[in-house]
């Protein structure tokens, strides 16, 4: 069986600020340290938290993985639910990775042809908004825009072929066992 291993180096606290007295937004991936795990085929993501220590509304509107060599693919959850939901001003917003209704932040599905010692380097980049009004209400909105790296620059995923012996293998195998054990009756007659 081959086995994706994420090695996802940190998750960043990476955010710019609104103004220079406002504080950063924190994002933290789930799981904590950013490692995902599981054979080709198998449908992998992440979960987020975002922390709004901001005087203004946080709008996500993006994310996206930046891979320099593809060995499947990255599905973003973010976009199609933009303006959906935000994170009210100095407020929390959590979502757990779950694949069957699209929540989180996205998913990586590990292709059939990715091989034992294939890597994916790359980045988790999230782009958001932060809003001076309630996103969607009358007046005048000032918006800024940021993004945010999620993860170190470079990023490796690697597919780890663990020791499943091959049929033929198995029968190469049985093969010898049974002459063995008819060179062993011999001997005794």
């Amino acid at each position: 069986m081959r086995l994706l291993t994420w090695t996802l180096s940190a998750v960043a606290a990476l955010a710019l600020a609104v103004s220079p007295a406002a504080a950063s937004p924190v994002f933290t991936l789930d799981p904590l340290n950013g490692a995902l795990a599981g054979p080709p085929g198998q449908v992998l993501g992440w979960g987020l938290t975002i922390q709004n220590d901001n005087s203004g509304w946080l709008v996500v509107d993006s994310v996206t993985y930046n891979q320099s060599q593809s060995i499947g693919d990255f599905v973003d959850f973010v976009s199609p639910q933009f303006l959906t939901s935000w994170v009210v001003p100095n407020g929390v917003w959590d979502e757990a990775f779950d694949p069957s209704i699209s929540a989180g932040l996205g998913s990586y599905v590990i292709a059939d042809f990715a091989s034992p010692g294939d890597q994916a380097i790359g980045d988790l980049v999230l782009t958001y908004d932060i809003h001076s009004i309630e996103p969607g209400s009358q007046g005048d909105d000032t918006v800024n825009e940021y993004s945010v790296s999620l993860l170190a620059p470079s990023l490796p995923a690697t597919v780890t072929d663990t020791l499943t012996p091959e049929p033929a293998a198995i029968a190469t195998t049985l093969i010898g066992l049974a002459l063995l054990g008819l060179g062993k009756a011999r001997r005794r007659a």
